[in-house]
């Protein structure tokens, strides 16, 4: 508090300065006012910082009993677990305000039946309080598909405070669908099963791999502490996960079925948490931006505690990977372009004991593998495996390394008998000879299409198991005799990826996304589960889809093409032949097609073209127009003879394609709330336009083409960032790609637009479509694909 006095006087006496001086120089002025500026904006930081700690402490201290063990840990479906130590007496159990009526006498974990409760809870992170005694147990928890959430009143509100705008339950949440294998997809083995996380939607998979050939997934959970996951490590019944969020989170298997989190530490020392080792009560964390080992005591994994730490920016500069052996840590870091050694003994207080830095041996080493008394590091940017012998920890050698186009991009490393699994960022893997470490010699490469992006894997009895994080893909191969390797099974999850357009066509749905996987296909028919029916993985560069009949058409930005498939078996989908011109569809963005022709926009070539589609499987040019007004063209909508065509700068432009081989420009309209347009939807008399600048909903009378009027403009915070629109029943929804939100506005009178609901939460991230039919609402995003009751 003193820095916001010592700022406000310094102001004040700045101030009487000012007043005195008949005459200051402008530059110097302008000087004096900004470390003004900046040292009130300090002390109030610092003055901010100090004050939210204390109440942090303070909450902290009101929270926990003499009893560190005593804590809520979660809510899981309608479960609430709590650690209640020994014989303690809970008199009450209160969620949101709602009162549980739940009391007795309870040790050690508990789990509580809240459902009773849970039905009329109607915020959305409520507070749990537990009182034991004369003790206040307090702790606020994300609810997640319950029952009180999904039919109740759950969307927080524009100002994030939680309370929910859509109090009168005008938009929930149905239905929730992610693509389970999104993210580095880090993994672990343990007899049958294979535990995996997905780092983009916060997700722990649990699959049975009893039998190869038929992997059956057994329970996938979501819960966002898993965000950024990095490493996991299954120990007994407990699985321990380090994620990029400054965390380590602990989670009860014992029942696969059933995945309760029962552990969690979050500390500013697991900066960007990328990997970590256990030995013992021990968990021996690195960190990646902080350069830093971290030791945790987690014999108690609802209470996990800091023992020691160890900060080395020169040695340990992005650490990445750690294994522990004997008393001794082996860490990368990739940064520094070392590998060191660090003596942890004495947990409170780790000693680097040596490490190893050669610019022509590592450079950027990611994972590495230990066996005996020799490491396997990959050193990524050299294409490079080196082999170093640490049976002298104090003195660290090497004995020989291999590098070749084989193992181009090369991440990861694992040992098997006297060959060396190397991991590559293509799709495949390359197999070693090092029976002589000083003579390395390839043998063979394994490819496969699950392969795409491996990077992390998992050993155990001749099985390698690998997860390719861009295939969205978990495989098993036999490696029992190195020269045949053999594809035993895998499973790939059907990709929502980045979900760039759908398209529902009754009960079949169609999810494009925007990298390599192109369509994927699924039967909606149950409206509790989507049924994977088929895919087309080779489009690439898609911007925006439009299905007529039995076609769906795709505008590619690259390479400059529109192509067609054939959707009339969804489970079977054929690509014909695309339609190329590197001159009128350079930079492809959005297809409409009416009657026979396709009217595609070309963001680079500033130009609509006209193709005949009459015969998708041999399409032709019949016409292209451009001129200064279609610059940046991207969104358009067609209405009876007209295109209206948005463009990136500050233009609606209309164009008469009632001639299809002469098209004309009737009209260009613009104003100061036009200066880059997004998307255009036309409905009845009006065109919808948002803007990325304003960040705002323009309504504009089209009833007149050659004469457009604007009649409505409506922007505020919620609106930020607008990525798409959809027009229904008097409303516009509008998805917001940066704010992770769905607006719904009453557009009923365009003249007078208002705010109807807000809904926001981590299943809108990065939400680029927006689609709604009869009272669904449908959203595809970021590896999400959701349903929405618009009630």
């Amino acid at each position: 508090m003193n820095d916001v006095y010592i700022c406000l006087f310094f102001i004040f006496i700045m101030s009487l300065y000012f007043l005195n001086k008949k005459a200051i120089h402008p530059v110097v002025a302008v000087s004096l006012l900004l470390v003004v500026s900046v040292l009130a904006v300090v002390g109030f930081q610092s003055w901010f910082t100090d004050f939210s700690s204390r109440v942090l402490v303070d909450v902290e201290a009101d929270s926990n009993l003499a009893n560190s063990k005593i804590r809520v840990e979660s809510l899981v479906g309608e479960t609430l677990y709590i650690n209640s130590g020994s014989n303690s007496t809970i008199s009450s159990v209160n969620i949101g305000g709602v009162d549980c009526k739940i009391n007795g006498s309870f040790s050690g974990l508990t789990k509580l039946d809240v459902s009773s409760c849970l039905e009329n809870v109607s915020i959305r992170a409520p507070e749990v309080v537990v009182v034991i005694g004369d003790k206040i147990l307090a702790k606020s928890i994300y609810l997640d598909n319950i029952k009180g959430v999904i039919s109740g009143n759950n969307s927080e509100d524009g100002d994030g405070s939680g309370n929910g705008s859509l109090g009168s339950g005008k938009l929930t949440l149905a239905h929730n669908f992610v693509d389970i294998f999104s993210g580095e997809l880090p993994v672990d083995v343990v007899g049958n099963y294979a535990y995996i996380t997905a780092s983009h939607v916060y997700s722990l998979n649990v699959l049975d791999i009893s039998n190869p050939n038929s992997i059956v997934e057994v329970s996938s959970i979501i819960n966002q502490n898993l965000s950024g996951a990095r490493e996991i490590k299954v120990i007994g019944n407990l699985a321990y996960v380090i994620t990029t969020g400054d965390r380590i989170v602990v989670f009860d298997v014992s029942d696969v079925n059933n995945i309760v989190q029962v552990g969690f530490y979050q500390h500013a020392n697991l900066d960007s948490g990328f990997g970590f080792d256990i030995s013992g009560n021990y968990l021996y964390a690195v960190s990646n931006f902080d350069d830093m080992l971290t030791i945790l005591d987690i014999s108690n994994p609802s209470s996990i505690s800091e023992v020691g730490t160890l900060v080395d920016s020169v040695n340990l500069d992005m650490a990445r990977h750690i294994k522990v052996e004997n008393n001794l840590a082996y860490i990368v870091g990739y940064r520094s372009d070392s590998f060191a050694i660090v003596n942890v003994t004495n947990p409170a207080s780790p000693v680097l004991v040596d490490s190893f830095k050669n610019a022509t041996s590592i450079d950027s080493p990611q994972y590495f593998d230990k066996v005996g008394n020799l490491v396997y590091l990959a050193s990524t940017m050299l294409d490079k495996l080196v082999i170093l012998d640490v049976s002298n920890p104090t003195s660290i050698v090497q004995v020989g390394d291999y590098t070749s186009l084989n193992i181009d991009g090369i991440y990861n490393v694992k040992v098997v008998g006297n060959h060396a699994l190397v991991m590559t960022s293509a799709k495949n893997f390359t197999v070693l000879d090092i029976s002589n470490p000083s003579s390395v010699s390839y043998v063979d490469t394994v490819q496969h299409e699950n392969l795409y992006g491996a990077n992390l894997y998992d050993f155990d009895n001749n099985k390698l198991y690998v997860t390719g994080a861009s295939a969205d893909a978990f495989s098993i191969f036999d490696v029992s005799n190195i020269n045949s390797i053999s594809f035993l099974g895998g499973v790939v999850s059907p990709s929502i990826d980045v979900g760039y357009r759908v398209i529902k066509d009754g009960d079949n749905l169609f999810i494009a996304s925007t990298n390599s996987y192109g369509f994927n296909t699924f039967d909606y028919s149950n409206p509790n589960d989507l049924v994977h029916l088929g895919n087309i993985r080779d489009i690439s560069g898609l911007t925006n889809v439009f299905k007529d009949g039995n076609y769906i058409y795709v505008a590619e930005r690259n390479p400059d093409q529109m192509t067609v498939v054939d959707v009339s078996d969804p489970s079977n989908m054929v690509e014909l032949t695309p339609y190329y011109d590197a001159v009128n569809l350079n930079g492809a963005y959005d297809v409409k097609v009416l009657g026979n022709y396709a009217y595609v926009s070309a963001i680079y070539a500033d130009s609509l073209n006209v193709l005949d589609v009459s015969n998708p499987a041999s399409i032709s040019l019949v016409s292209s127009f451009t001129n200064a007004n279609l610059d940046g063209i991207n969104h358009i909508d067609i209405k009876g003879n007209y295109v209206f065509a948005g463009t990136a700068l500050d233009k609606l432009v209309v164009l008469d394609v009632s001639n299809p081989n002469s098209v004309s420009e009737v009209s260009v309209f613009n104003s100061t709330n036009i200066q880059g347009i997004v998307d255009v939807e036309i409905v009845g008399d009006y065109a919808y336009v948002i803007d990325f600048t304003t960040n705002g909903l323009i309504i504009l009378d089209i009833s007149n083409p050659s004469s457009i009027s604007e009649v409505g403009f409506f922007a505020n915070a919620n609106t930020d960032s607008p990525k798409n629109i959809d027009i229904s029943g008097g409303y516009a929804f509008i998805v917001s790609q940066s704010n992770d939100k769905i607006t719904v506005l009453n557009v009923s009178d365009p003249s007078s637009i208002s705010e109807v609901d807000v809904y926001s939460d981590y299943r809108v991230n990065s939400v680029y479509d927006v689609l709604v039919e009869g009272n669904k609402l449908y959203t595809s995003g970021s590896y999400h694909f959701n349903v929405f009751d618009i009630n």
